[in-house]
């Protein structure tokens, strides 16, 4: 069944062609039979004319010019797609072969590029990199919001230290400053060092502790301990050093 309605379909389909071909040979085999049965009841010149227009309808350019019609209406769709695909290209107007348009754009740090084959996506970049401008200076300004708060709680801190520290804390602080990259300053050292000015050993823990506490030295390898860059700009805040 399924057979027989692809075979009507087509049948349907190529119906007008058919009968034209079928009409041309009817006109052909009625020519003939003009020439054979009626003609020679004439004169000879009459025949011949009609013999000769006969082989001009049967010569090769007439049936080759009615083969080509054949041909084009048997693969017109084909012609189509074969012409389409190897159509002549005008250089720079070959979409495959025209590279998009794109523009650097710097976010979140990393370079990327954006399309701006039209006035729609340039826009669009226009925009963000306003927006990435805009994030920019916003940035900056919070940076420089907290740095100018950092420096003020220093000042603040430092205020704080330069009347909580006593004059030998200090000094000691100093001593850090001075022998430091110089020799090797244990907690053992210090007591030895400081003992003649610091009788108290209990006095002595307890200056050490502090400093250790509020940041002004740290430990380091091997029981050493150093003065820390807080502890070197204290010491400059309240003029120990330059």
């Amino acid at each position: 069944m399924g057979n027989f309605k692809k075979i009507y379909e087509w049948g349907k389909q190529e119906l007008p062609y058919l009968l034209g071909i079928v009409l041309f040979f009817f006109i052909v085999i009625g020519l003939v039979a003009l020439i054979i049965f009626i003609v020679p009841k004439y004169n000879e010149n009459s025949a011949k004319q009609t013999t000769d227009l006969l082989q001009i309808l049967l010569s090769w350019p007439t049936l080759g010019v009615l083969g080509f019609f054949v041909f084009m209406r048997k693969f017109h769709n084909s012609i189509e797609i074969f012409l389409e695909n190897h159509k002549p290209k005008v250089p720079g107007t070959d979409e495959r072969q025209q590279e998009p348009k794109v523009e650097n754009v710097k976010i979140d740090g990393k370079n990327k590029e954006l399309p701006v084959d039209n006035p729609e996506q340039m826009a669009k970049v226009d925009e963000l990199k306003k927006l990435l401008d805009k994030n920019k200076q916003e940035k900056a300004q919070t940076e420089e919001q907290l740095m100018a708060q950092q420096a003020l709680l220093e000042i603040y801190e430092f205020s704080y230290l330069a009347l909580f520290f006593v004059d030998t804390t200090k000094r000691v602080l100093k001593w850090f400053f001075d022998l430091k990259d110089k020799s090797i300053i244990t907690y053992d050292s210090y007591n030895i060092a400081w003992q003649s000015f610091i009788i108290d050993p209990g006095q002595r823990a307890t200056v050490f502790n502090v400093l250790q506490q509020n940041g002004m030295i740290n430990g380091v390898t091997g029981g050493a301990f150093s003065i820390t860059d807080k502890g070197e700009k204290l010491l400059r805040f309240i003029g120990f050093v330059k």
